[in-house]
């Protein structure tokens, strides 16, 4: 298996401690580790992970590489290097491509995003070999995460087992909370995993435009002189193909998604209320970041 980890972002949601030159993947959380090392660790410690992909923009390469280079991890990493951000469906096409051109059209792929946290490693390589035995049969699978609480601001996906019945936009109050109550729905993870070749096939039938120019795009991309594992995508053509996650793009449309219900203790640390429930607070419910370079006086209910 080849993961394929997503790094990038526009640095807006957690601004100012997250910016367009210092994405979400590069917060770094209480344990000394960013979201992308993190990431990096959860993939490398599945026992049937053989390379760590890195989809990233070319002006995060270098900060992308430091953080991987201090784990030590042991794993080939390799790194694609996208010239601007085309969403989520250019950015797999181009590392299934990728893929095939090294190994073959049955690697199976798992794709993560570097912007989100998992906490339970004994949960997600389950889950992982679950999704790996539907991707032998041919199924792009999704990861349907059991929700806690009812949500506004995640996308759903409606399931009875592993058989997806469709996914729903991000709902209003109410609605979240039939969802909540259902049993039925489960939050959209972002995570996928899917046989390579199968992949390219439903890219071929449902986002030919996607598949065209990162096709073009990968195949007069260049590698780096002193870097044979690190590829630059050519920009004219992946310029033209279309700004659309992999979502919209393939698996809303697909009759081989299936998905695998788990609970990871995921979050994608995507406001600041997120991000401080990761620290501990005060007995003024102050949530400090720098606890060792910070000084409080009368300031109550903050994040700091």
């Amino acid at each position: 298996m080849i993961s394929v980890v997503l790094c990038g972002g526009a640095g807006s949601r957690l601004w100012p401690l997250s910016r367009e030159e210092h994405p979400k993947p590069f917060i770094k959380l209480p344990n000394g580790r960013n979201l992308l090392q993190e990431a990096y660790s959860h993939a490398a410690n599945l026992s049937k992970c053989q390379e760590i992909i890195t989809v990233t923009n070319s002006k995060l390469y270098f900060k992308a590489v430091e953080a991987v280079k201090s784990l030590e991890l042991g794993i080939p990493a390799s790194y694609i290097l996208e010239p601007f951000g085309r969403n989520t469906a250019p950015a797999i096409s181009v590392a299934t491509l990728n893929t095939i051109d090294k190994y073959s059209s049955e690697e199976i792929i798992l794709v993560l995003a570097a912007d989100h946290l998992i906490s339970d490693q004994l949960a997600f390589e389950s889950a992982v070999n679950q999704a790996i035995d539907l991707a032998e049969k041919d199924y792009i699978v999704t990861f349907g995460l059991k929700p806690t609480r009812p949500e506004t601001g995640f996308g759903y996906i409606k399931a009875d087992g592993n058989q997806v019945l469709n996914f729903v936009e991000k709902p209003d109050d109410k609605t979240a909370k039939i969802y909540f109550e259902s049993g039925n729905y489960y939050w959209n993870a972002g995570l996928c995993c899917f046989k390579a070749g199968v992949m390219i096939e439903e890219l071929r039938i449902l986002a030919p435009e996607i598949l065209k120019y990162s096709t073009e795009s990968f195949k007069n991309s260049v590698r780096l002189p002193k870097d044979k594992f690190t590829i630059q995508l050519e920009s004219d053509n992946f310029a033209l193909a279309p700004n659309i996650s992999l979502d919209y793009a393939v698996l809303e449309k697909s009759k081989r998604v299936a998905m695998v219900p788990c609970d990871l203790g995921w979050s994608d640390i995507g406001t600041w209320t997120m991000l401080s429930e990761l620290y501990p607070s005060d007995n003024h419910n102050n949530h400090l970041f720098n606890s060792d370079k910070t000084i409080l006086n009368d300031v109550n209910n903050s994040d700091i």
